[in-house]
């Protein structure tokens, strides 16, 4: 099965069952069977660096049932039930549609392709280092906590949780409940972050309410959940 990027997955449907103990893979470990007209498909096997649907984090006891389905001739309808009880309390189950396009060649997609940051990246990562400041930790806790983006015309996702935590003296910056990267300081209210910068905003009374994300793309602003 082709997918962007030329990704492929292999689905074996000669009667194997899921390994038991499998080396955990970016595109997992698939097998299937026939239930009537619908392709049921079992996957095991995901290592941890992935996202699912918007954004939501999943450890490696992910499992994902598919049910291919074509009600009739143009129409496929997949429907996805992801489990983790690792970090999820139950499971949950969307559906994909897809229409078939007659007469048109399955193109090959890249990324590099209309790629927008590279003319904008400049100097390096030790750049952003010799220029950090010091910070006490009383002025980094103020913006730990969580913050609301949206940016779909960024992500393609409604709602991205960004969380910022202060961890063994220094700020660092994850997504949901995801790893954390550590941010360097290089003002009182400018870190890295993203491949760009974040500047945290106050409001009247001087408190952290907001961030914005300065990136190639432009300026994406996230306002900060109350604890």
């Amino acid at each position: 099965m082709l997918s962007e990027d030329l990704e492929y997955r292999q689905i074996f449907l000669d009667g194997r069952e899921l390994p038991k103990d499998p080396n955990p893979a970016w595109m997992g470990y698939s097998v299937g069977h026939w239930q009537g007209d619908s392709l049921v498909v079992e996957s095991t096997g995901y290592n941890d660096r992935t996202w699912l649907e918007r954004g939501y984090p999943h450890t490696e006891h992910l499992r994902l049932t598919e049910r291919w389905h074509r009600g009739d001739f143009g129409h496929l309808i997949v429907e996805l039930t992801h489990s983790d009880p690792e970090i999820y309390a139950k499971a949950w189950t969307s559906k994909v549609a897809g229409v078939y396009a007659p007469d048109t060649d399955l193109i090959e997609y890249v990324c590099a392709e209309n790629e927008k940051d590279r003319s904008h990246l400049v100097g390096k990562k030790s750049d952003d280092t010799r220029k950090a400041v010091k910070l006490a930790p009383e002025v980094l806790s103020k913006y730990a906590g969580t913050y609301e983006l949206r940016a779909k015309e960024l992500t393609s996702v409604d709602l991205i949780e960004i969380k910022i935590a202060l961890e063994d003296g220094e700020l660092k910056l994850g997504l949901a409940d995801g790893p954390k990267d550590p941010m360097v300081a290089l003002s009182d209210i400018t870190f890295t972050g993203f491949g760009g910068y974040i500047d945290f905003g106050k409001n009247d009374k001087g408190e952290t309410t907001y961030l914005v994300i300065r990136i190639a793309e432009g300026d994406f602003r996230a306002n900060r959940q109350k604890d």
